[in-house]
Parts: structure tokens; sequence; C-alpha cells
């Protein structure tokens, strides 16, 4: 029952959903955040990884580079192999929300709760208005969902004894770093906790270990990427410390406060 809750939820989101996935990019939220990752994308597939510094060099010189790069080579990915259209564009954060319905379950599962209720939980929040509206939209949030999700299945397994592969926590966690930055902050404080609070076991400290280490080299290549992409670290050192508000008399803690 609870898989057959899980497989009505995936098919009422795609039902829900499959307009707008097939849709033009049009002057909206998810229009013109399609439009920024898709003219990355097309920059990388015609004019190549060199000339576009691996997407971030649009054809027409804009350079965007601020959050880090999974989705766009993802998005690369998708239209290459099937061509160039609103649905390939859309295809990774689609087929990632997607995995975040099966992710999410697990992680209910892991925190105990019955099989029943874990997909009923599930299932509200798939069908959510939140998830309906925002659920296909090419950005990183939502495309990093699914790699939170599951550095909160391996966190959860590690804590309680039985830690995965050291490869696939190290693997997990550089694709979340390299996913977006919300699962990266994740995928950090996951790590903390395991090798931090775990020191009387040394199976969770290696798994924290294994964790930090992947976040580490995804957050290097980011920060590579984005300083290759414009020239130095200042654009994306700007973006952390004012984020878009352009706000003068900036202090440490009105930086931490925008962050928040």
């Amino acid at each position: 029952m609870a898989v057959l809750l899980l497989v009505a939820t995936a098919v009422l989101f795609l039902a829900n959903t499959w307009p707008r996935t097939t849709g033009p990019f049009g002057n909206s939220h998810d229009g013109r955040n399609g439009a920024v990752w898709a003219s990355g994308s097309r920059a990388l597939r015609e004019e190549g990884p060199w000339e576009s510094r691996l997407g971030s060099v649009r054809q027409d010189g804009f350079v965007y580079a601020n959050h880090p790069p999974l989705m766009l080579w993802s998005m690369a990915g998708s239209e290459t192999i099937l061509g160039e259209r609103p649905w390939t564009s859309r295809l990774p954060t689609v087929a990632a929300t997607l995995a975040s319905i099966g992710l999410l379950y697990a992680v209910a599962r892991g925190a105990g709760i019955r099989p029943i209720a874990a997909s009923f939980g599930t299932a509200v929040a798939f069908t959510s208005p939140m998830a309906l509206l925002y659920g296909t939209m090419p950005d990183t949030p939502i495309f990093s969902l699914a790699f939170g999700a599951a550095i909160l299945v391996l966190w959860q397994r590690a804590w309680l004894g039985t830690p995965a592969p050291r490869l696939l926590l190290l693997g997990t966690s550089v694709l979340a770093a390299l996913s977006g930055w919300e699962a990266a902050l994740l995928a950090a404080t996951a790590a903390a906790s395991l090798v931090l609070l775990g020191r009387s076991r040394s199976d969770r400290r290696r798994a924290g270990i294994s964790m930090a280490i992947g976040v580490a080299a995804g957050t290097v290549g980011t920060v590579l990427w984005a300083t290759w992409a414009y020239g130095s670290t200042s654009v994306l050192l700007d973006q952390m410390v004012r984020r878009s508000s352009g706000a003068g008399g900036m202090t440490p803690q009105l930086a931490v406060d925008n962050q928040l």
C-alpha cells in the first residue's frame, strides 16, 4: 500500500505539471530561471567546454556562475541526448523531484515512521501547491532537494551504526555540494555531526570524514569554476555577503542576516 501511494503521488505530480514541463519558457519566475540555465547549457553544447567555461559564459557574453553547476551540466547532457526542447531543459529538475519522493519516504522510514504514515506524509508534501508549482522549475534549490534527501538517508544510516560504503558517502557528498548551496550546507552539517558528536563510535567518525572530504571537494570545484568564469573570486564573494540587495555599509552580522 505504501509503495502504491508513492507511485500514485509520482503519477499525480507528473499529470499536474506536464503542461508546464512541456510548455515554453515565458516572462515568469520559471521562465527567467529556465532561460538563464538553458542559455548556459546551449553555450556549453555549441561553444564547447573551454570557450563557454563549462557553461558559465553565454553566447551573448553574459556570465553567470553564482550557484553550483551540476544542474547546468545535467541540462546540457539531457539536451544533447534528447534534443533542445522545453521538457528536456526541465528534465533534470523533474527527475530530481521524482527521486525526492522516494528519498524523503526513506528519510521518514529511517526516523521510525511506519510505512503507510511515511508514504502519506510524502504524498501530502509532493501534492502541495509548493511542490506542484516549483517542482519542475530549473533552479538549484529544487534540483538539489534530491541530493539533500540522499545525504539525510546516508546520515541516518551512519548514525544508527550501519554506514554506507565510503565511496558512496564520498560520491554523494561531492554531488550534493555541486548541486546547490543548500545541499552543500546540509552535507557539511551532517558530516560535522558525525565527526564531532560521534567520537565514541569509529564507524560514525569514518563516515563523517568521508562526507566531509566529498563536500570539501565539491565546494572547491564550484569555487574554482566560478573563479574561472568571472576571473576572480570577488563576484561570488559579493553574492555571498550581499545577496542581491547591493546594500552599503555591509558588516559580518548583516551578511549573516542576509544569508539567513
